[in-house]
């Protein structure tokens, strides 16, 4: 996978999502439920921004296990795989 993220984002590959058939198909039971969900940082953008328009560090990195609202983000398909692309303020926490 080959992303560059644009913007203070953070894309996550979620736990417990639909599961895409051969054919592109989506299984889809029903829309997320209002849960805190895990998943796992696949890429990063440029940083969130200071009050005065700094970039700032990331405190989360690729490959950290995270949960975050469900209510949060967007989904998108990008390479047959369903992530979601969330501000990184919207990450509640990182799991060890």
């Amino acid at each position: 996978m080959n992303l560059t993220v644009i913007g203070p984002r953070v894309f996550i590959r979620p736990d417990d999502m639909p599961a895409m058939t051969e054919d592109g198909l989506l299984h889809i039971v029903s829309d997320r439920q209002h849960v805190t969900m895990k998943g796992t940082v696949v890429a990063l953008g440029d940083g969130p921004r200071s009050p005065k328009g700094q970039t700032l560090d990331h405190i989360v990195h690729i490959g950290d296990r995270v949960l975050f609202s469900s209510e949060r983000g967007e989904e998108l398909i990008f390479e047959r795989e369903v992530l979601l692309s969330l501000l990184e303020d919207d990450v509640l926490a990182i799991i060890d």
